[in-house]
């Protein structure tokens, strides 16, 4: 509860795993708080230009409701969270919210230790952390069919296959970061990785730019935790990412 001296626009949202709640044209200090509650451990008050935001953490099975009790002379803000509350969020806006992201760890042979089940384990357990939706296509005794992986493919927003330099050609070692490009046997494909897609492009296959800027945030992150990465193109391979969608 927020107790304030006047009546103010309260504006809810939801952006990704925290609600975010705008008080307009109000002023305050930026404070970090510790709650009791059992669904809202802890929050934060910070200004953003005229307002003031307060941002919370909301699990994955939680909704929200924010109201106010107005008073002669005070305003209360009311925020109620927890699985007993009704997500109100519209279909589309929890696909925007919580994207569907889906690691495909390649089985390398010989390798010894699963590095890329290792790797793939992990990042989920991150990225469920974080609020999102994570499916992993295997773990150490079964692996999804390419049926159910061209599923999850037209359902997902990132599909992420993680591998170990066996692409062909492949002679370098460390992380590579690939990107498809050049010829495929599909002109769609080609035009949707040269860039020069027609407007229902994205209706037939994964967007290339999407691709693109997921590479390089990929990158990015590896390099700022030491980790160096090469980027590089490969066209000799027709990703899940880029199976024809249900839609057409």
């Amino acid at each position: 509860m927020l107790d304030l001296s006047r009546d103010v626009e309260v504006i809810d949202e939801q952006r990704g795993a925290n609600v975010v709640v705008t008080l307009r044209g109000l002023k305050g200090e930026p404070r970090k708080y510790t709650t009791r509650g059992a669904f809202v451990p802890r929050a934060e008050v910070t200004r953003e230009k005229d307002n003031l935001q307060l941002t919370f953490p909301l699990t994955a099975a939680s909704g929200v409701r924010v109201y106010k009790v107005v008073r002669p002379g005070s305003v209360r803000v009311v925020i109620d969270a927890g699985p007993g509350i009704v997500r109100t969020s519209p279909a589309l806006l929890e696909h925007v919210t919580r994207p569907l992201i889906v690691l495909d760890p390649m089985r390398v042979e010989g390798a010894g230790r699963d590095v890329t089940l290792e790797v793939a384990r992990r990042a989920a357990e991150l990225l469920s952390g974080a609020g999102w939706q994570v499916r992993v296509t295997r773990d150490s005794a079964s692996a999804m069919n390419l049926r159910t992986k061209l599923e999850l493919a037209r359902q997902s927003d990132v599909f992420l296959a993680l591998d170990l330099g066996r692409l062909p050609g492949a002679k370098r070692s460390g992380v590579t970061v690939y990107e498809q490009s050049g010829q495929s046997s599909a002109q769609i494909i080609n035009a949707i990785r040269a860039g020069n897609a027609p407007p229902y492009g994205t209706l037939v296959a994964g967007n290339a730019g999407g691709t693109r800027k997921l590479g390089e945030l990929l990158r990015g992150e590896l390099k700022g935790g030491g980790v160096a990465a090469n980027q590089d193109t490969t066209s000799r391979v027709l990703t899940l990412r880029e199976a024809p969608r249900r839609r057409c």
